[in-house]
């Protein structure tokens, strides 16, 4: 999901890819695209790339979606970025910087508005690098590394959220299973402890807004015809414990 700042509009994409009888084959695509202004979806054109990663949410920075592509299924490297733009509703694929070593496992994420590439040297180190001018190969800069066991003793992966008020630490998630500070300056962690928190959880970063929805407060029926016909709804009196369950889950202050 994004936002189309031209038209002023949200719009929800969905990616649905179909495989051959063999996989690594051949493969199509079906994508549509959903607007809040038109309250409708449309189809718009195929994508022309092989998401690697299934059911991998676009990352969005700026006023574009993001994924890790290959060009074709049977390729074993992950090794593009593919950008779909919701105010023009084109691909593209975004330049990278020029990597000193290419065996790595790479994924993508947002930093303080950023791109950013997280390059993972499997039980080695994960470099992040953020794209301070978006679409300019050359604003490429390697943020930091965090190298294992010098920095954290063992670890799968780990994805930089967000900075600390103070700009000097960064927050991570290590394997899904912890947060930790990272400080970039001396190069140390600080384990987060956090009430409640589950053994596995994912991580999103949660930003307030006054986004209307529509359709929330009407339903449809039939009448005596068999048509459709608009009902309104009342408040229900366990509208504070659905909120309650919405809003489950711990809100850690940066």
């Amino acid at each position: 999901m994004g936002y189309d700042p031209v038209s002023d509009d949200y719009k929800v994409v969905r990616f649905i890819q179909f495989y051959g009888q063999d996989v690594w084959d051949s493969f199509d695509s079906e994508v549509k695209v959903y607007s809040m202004k038109s309250h409708s979806w449309r189809r718009i054109q195929d994508f022309p790339y092989y998401l690697r990663y299934k059911r991998s949410y676009g990352e969005l920075v700026g006023s574009a979606l993001h994924w890790v592509v290959s060009r074709k299924p049977e390729s074993d490297v992950a090794n593009l970025i593919a950008a779909f733009d919701l105010t023009s509703e084109e691909y593209r694929l975004v330049p990278q910087p020029e990597f000193s070593e290419k065996d790595f496992h790479m994924n993508i994420g947002e930093l303080e508005g950023c791109l950013s590439i997280l390059c993972n040297y499997i039980q080695v180190r994960v470099d992040v690098w953020v794209m301070k001018d978006y679409g300019v190969k050359e604003s490429w800069t390697k943020l930091f590394s965090v190298a294992q066991p010098e920095v954290i003793r063992s670890f799968e992966f780990v994805i930089p959220l967000a900075y600390s008020k103070c700009g000097s630490k960064v927050l991570l998630v290590q394997d899904n299973k912890k947060l930790v500070w990272y400080d970039v300056a001396h190069k140390k962690v600080k384990k987060i402890k956090a009430r409640g928190i589950p053994d596995y959880f994912e991580s999103f970063l949660f930003v307030e807004s006054l986004v209307p929805l529509r359709g929330g407060g009407e339903t449809y029926g039939k009448n005596q015809d068999g048509k459709r016909k608009k009902k309104k709804n009342t408040p229900k009196k366990d509208g504070k414990k659905r909120d309650d369950f919405l809003s489950k889950g711990f809100k850690l202050v940066l």
